[in-house]
C-alpha cells in the first residue's frame, strides 16, 4: 500500500474586461501549469494517469484530454464528476486509487468562467466557447438523488431553498425569532467575509458587515427566508485551481523537496442521501455527525488537536488507513464514513451514455437557470422566481 502526497497547488483568478478575461477551459490549463510549476519537477506529467474535473457551467464534455494533450500527459484517464456528489470525493478518490497502486499520480481541476459572460452582457461581445464534443472516459454521478419529485417541483433543483428548510428548523428548535436568528447568521457569514477578504484568491476584497447581510436590497436580494444573495456562494467568477497528489514514492524518485509535500493524513465523506421531506428530524445531520466522528477518532489516534487554522501534527510516519483490513461483515459500520472510501457514487464508462449531451443541455438548463438581463445570477429556486421583491 502506497502513500499518497500532495506536491503541486495552484489558483488563478482574473477581473476585468471582457478581453482582458480567458474562458474555463483556458483557466483550467493555466492551473495545471501552474500547478506543474508548483510541483517543482516538470517531468511529473510523465506519470500523471488520472485527470479529474467536477462538472461546471461550461459545455465541454472533456476539458481533461484537451489540456492533457496541449501538457505532454500522455496516458491518463479522465473523468468529470457530476453535480451532486461530493468534490472532496475527487480528493478521496485520487489517494485511495494511489494507495491501492492503481494509479502513479492525479490532477484535478476546476474551473469557472461567468465573469466573463456576464462581462459579454455588459460589454454587448459575443461569448463562444471552445467546442469539446468527446466524452471523457467515465463520468461520476451521484445513484441517488438530494430530493423527491415532489420536492423538485416546489423548490426546484437549486440549494438555497433546502438549506432554508433546515435554518427554519434550526431556529424553530432553538426557540428564535425570526429576527434573532437573521442576526445570529449575519454575524457568523460577518466572520466567514473576513476571512475570504483577507485571502488573496478570494473573489471578495471587501468585508461585508452583518448589518449588510441580514438587510435585503437590490444588490442583496431575498433568496430563500431567511438569505440573501450575501448568504449564497456565486459562480459568476473567472477562477481556476488545480491539484497533484501522486505516491511518496514517486516523489521521491522526481526529487520533490519534502517543502513541497502536503501528506494527507485521512478524509471522510458521506453520500448516503435522504430527501429532506422524508427526514424524521430536521434539526439533525446523521452524515455529517458520522464524518466528523471520523475524522476526530482519526486525529485522536495519531495524537493531534485541530482547530479552525492549523493541526498541530505528530510528525512521525504519515498515517493512511489500510481500508482492506476494514470488517465488512459489521453492520454497525453500515453508513460509517472510512478513508477514500466511495460509497454510492457511480462511475460509468462513456459509451452506455450516448445520451449524455441532452442530459447536459438539461442539467445547465435547470440547474443553472439564469437571467441574462441582469449583471447578476444566484440561486433562487422556482417558488421564489414566482415572487417579486
Amino acid at each position: 500500500m502506497k502513500t499518497p502526497v500532495v506536491i503541486g497547488i495552484s489558483s488563478i483568478q482574473q477581473k476585468g474586461s471582457f478581453e482582458q478575461l480567458d474562458e474555463a477551459l483556458i483557466l483550467m490549463e493555466k492551473a495545471t501549469q501552474k500547478a506543474i510549476v508548483d510541483s517543482t519537477n516538470p517531468k511529473i506529467t510523465d506519470y500523471i494517469d488520472q485527470i479529474q474535473i467536477p462538472k461546471g457551467y461550461w459545455k465541454y464534455r472533456d476539458p481533461g484530454k484537451w489540456i492533457a494533450k496541449r501538457n505532454g500527459i500522455k496516458s491518463a484517464k479522465t473523468t468529470v464528476t457530476k453535480i451532486g456528489v461530493l468534490q472532496q470525493n475527487l480528493i478521496n478518490k485520487a489517494c485511495k486509487d494511489i494507495a491501492n497502486e492503481k494509479i502513479n499520480a492525479s490532477l484535478i481541476i476546476g474551473g469557472e468562467a461567468r465573469y466573463k459572460k456576464i462581462r459579454a452582457l455588459i460589454e454587448n461581445k459575443d461569448y463562444v466557447e471552445t467546442n469539446l464534443n468527446t466524452n471523457p472516459d467515465y463520468y461520476i454521478k451521484a445513484k441517488d438523488d438530494l430530493q423527491t419529485q415532489e420536492e423538485r417541483d416546489e423548490l426546484g433543483l437549486m440549494a438555497v431553498g433546502y438549506y432554508a428548510i433546515l435554518e427554519s428548523a434550526y431556529r424553530a428548535q432553538k426557540k428564535l425569532s425570526i429576527q434573532e436568528h437573521k442576526q445570529k447568521i449575519g454575524e457568523l457569514y460577518e466572520e466567514f467575509s473576513e476571512i475570504a477578504a483577507k485571502n488573496p484568491d478570494g473573489w471578495l476584497d471587501k468585508k461585508i458587515s452583518s448589518s449588510e447581510i441580514i438587510k435585503a436590497s437590490k444588490s442583496n436580494p431575498l433568496q430563500a427566508l431567511p438569505y440573501n444573495k450575501f448568504h449564497c456562494t456565486s459562480w459568476n467568477v473567472n477562477q481556476a485551481s488545480a491539484m497533484i497528489i501522486c505516491s511518496e514514492d514517486l516523489a521521491n524518485d522526481l526529487g520533490i523537496p519534502q517543502n513541497k509535500r502536503v501528506y494527507p493524513l485521512a478524509s471522510s465523506e458521506t453520500n448516503h442521501m435522504i430527501a429532506p421531506i422524508q427526514r424524521q428530524n430536521l434539526n439533525k445531520s446523521f452524515g455529517l455527525e458520522l464524518a466528523v466522528k471520523f475524522i476526530k477518532d482519526v486525529c485522536e489516534d495519531n495524537n493531534i488537536e485541530p482547530n479552525f487554522n492549523e493541526a498541530v501534527v505528530n510528525k512521525e510516519e504519515p498515517f493512511v488507513q489500510d481500508i482492506s483490513s476494514l470488517d465488512k461483515n459489521d453492520s454497525s459500520e453500515e453508513y460509517t464514513p472510512q478513508l477514500f472510501l466511495e460509497e454510492n457514487i457511480s462511475e460509468e464508462k462513456n459509451e452506455v451514455l450516448e445520451d449524455e449531451s441532452k442530459d447536459d443541455s438539461y442539467e445547465n438548463q435547470k440547474l443553472f437557470d439564469q437571467d441574462i438581463n441582469d449583471e447578476e445570477d444566484f440561486e433562487i429556486p422556482a417558488f421564489l422566481r414566482k415572487q417579486k421583491f
